[in-house]
């Protein structure tokens, strides 16, 4: 049994590196964005912060995975990528949200949560899937057909 959970479970890989994470993004809407071109990521990037220049990414090697949780009522949240899994159709990611524990004390205010993480180029489509972080919210998937 624990052996088929672990085969379950694919860690992110070692060659990933998360290019930009916080709370505060110009991008209010949740969204879950692939990036294989430097276009693409130019555009990303000054919709999510329009006043500095994207970080440098090879898009010759590499692709973006972005996620963005939309606006959240109080700070004390943030989105992980937990996992990712290739298949002959393409990936897998696995995020997940962490909310406030109950009863904990936050500021008051509007954040935008958000991770963005550069891994080796894939081909094929990504599967963006949610995990339970408190078991209040069900699990969500979303595609993200390929466009190149």
């Amino acid at each position: 049994m624990w052996l088929l959970l672990l085969a379950l479970l694919q860690p992110i890989p070692d060659s990933a590196v998360t290019i930009a994470r916080g709370a505060s993004s110009q991008i209010h809407e949740p969204s879950q964005v692939v990036v294989r071109t430097m276009e693409e990521w130019k555009a990303l990037w000054a919709a999510h912060d329009p006043r500095n220049p994207p970080p440098h990414v090879d898009f010759s090697e590499d692709m973006v995975l972005a996620l963005f949780l939309g606006s959240r009522g109080t700070a004390g949240f943030r989105v992980d990528i937990t996992g990712v899994e290739s298949s002959r159709s393409g990936l897998t990611v696995t995020y997940a949200e962490q909310r406030p524990a109950p009863g904990d004390i936050t500021a008051q205010m509007l954040t935008f949560p958000f991770v963005m993480v550069a891994l080796p180029r894939q081909p094929g489509d990504v599967l963006f899937r949610a995990g339970q972080d408190d078991g209040q919210h069900p699990a969500d998937s979303r595609s993200v057909p390929r466009t190149d």
